[in-house]
């Protein structure tokens, strides 16, 4: 029987990209990316830059992270990597080298129990409903009259 192939996703240095991106498998990340991300393992290599809102079952770094970070199983900071902002994840490991200067909060087993449901979720949250583009400016409860 074969083995399913993984997804592997890259973000080459000297690329920049900025918006919200949902992803499966990993995502390799050695340019620079602003905004949102979410999928199953996020791996920030040297030179790489993340300035966002972050969701992952696992994450990596070993360049720069600012913003916040929810790893569900397990963030690695490598010697080369910084990360700065507010941290929320099942274990951590501060490697040697490894710089950490942020907010961390322990996830419970039963939070992180449920890793499928928490992608899907990620997932269906940036999707588009009904060919809509999701609009920042549209305030909640708000009808389509306008009024």
């Amino acid at each position: 029987m074969a083995k399913p192939k993984e997804t592997i996703s890259i973000l080459d240095a000297g690329a920049i990209m900025e918006g919200t991106l949902s992803f499966r498998g990993r995502l390799i990340i050695r340019g620079t990316f602003k905004g949102r991300l979410s999928g199953e393992t996020i791996i920030i290599g040297e030179g790489g830059e993340v300035y966002a809102d972050a969701k992952a079952g696992n994450v990596a770094i070993g360049g720069h992270f600012e913003g916040k970070v929810r790893a569900m199983r397990e963030l690695i900071v490598l010697p080369s990597g910084a990360c700065q902002g507010k941290v929320i994840c099942s274990d951590l490991v501060v490697e040697p080298g490894g710089i950490l200067n942020a907010e961390v909060t322990r996830l419970s087993t039963q939070e992180t129990e449920d890793l499928d449901a928490f992608l899907d979720d990620a997932e269906e949250a940036s999707a588009p409903v009904d060919g809509e583009v999701p609009s920042e400016d549209k305030a909640p409860g708000s009808s389509p009259e306008g009024g």
